[in-house]
């Protein structure tokens, strides 16, 4: 009998041991969801910002194109300057691209997190299931172990010969 309570009390100690490490892994992985949030909401601000910037050079561009075939003496100067607008135009475009497949990336990321996060909450939700069945055996278990020493302190007097051992049955 001491060796099945010990037993219990040694998963109990495991299964609480399981369920501290779940949460500790699972604040983890909320601070890195805040965290991939925030670097997100981030891209996507430098995502629109970049945007932003490719409207300004697309209307500057067209200025720059009218104002050459009005001003042909200049056209030196606007042709230096149509090329470095042109190539800050490609920079921003590029640097959009990349911006966008990052934040598709962050997107995914948080998916695949979300998705971890429920799987844990999950698993933990289980343990705990178990934790409260194991709790409510080794109480069934002690209430039966009260009773037989009662009754053994009851019968003892009265008994021509000593107890025998008693054979558990597992309830589960």
């Amino acid at each position: 009998m001491q060796y099945e309570n010990h037993e219990m009390s040694q998963k109990y100690l495991e299964l609480e041991e399981a369920w501290s490490a779940k949460g500790n892994a699972n604040l983890a992985l909320v601070d890195r969801c805040r965290r991939l949030e925030e670097e997100n909401a981030a891209a996507r601000e430098a995502l629109e910002k970049a945007a932003g910037t490719n409207r300004s050079l697309e209307t500057r561009l067209t200025a720059t194109r009218k104002n050459y075939a009005d001003q042909r003496e200049l056209g030196e100067e606007a042709a230096k300057t149509l090329l470095l607008e042109q190539t800050a135009l490609g920079r921003a475009a590029r640097e959009q691209g990349v911006l966008r497949e990052e934040s598709k990336s962050s997107a995914g990321e948080l998916r695949e997190l979300r998705q971890a996060w429920k799987t844990r909450e999950a698993r933990l939700q289980r343990v705990e299931k178990q934790r409260d069945c194991y709790e409510q055996q080794l109480n069934l278990i002690g209430g039966r172990y009260a009773g037989m020493v009662a009754a053994e302190e009851v019968l003892s007097p009265y008994r021509p010969y000593p107890m025998t051992r008693i054979k558990y049955v597992h309830i589960w």
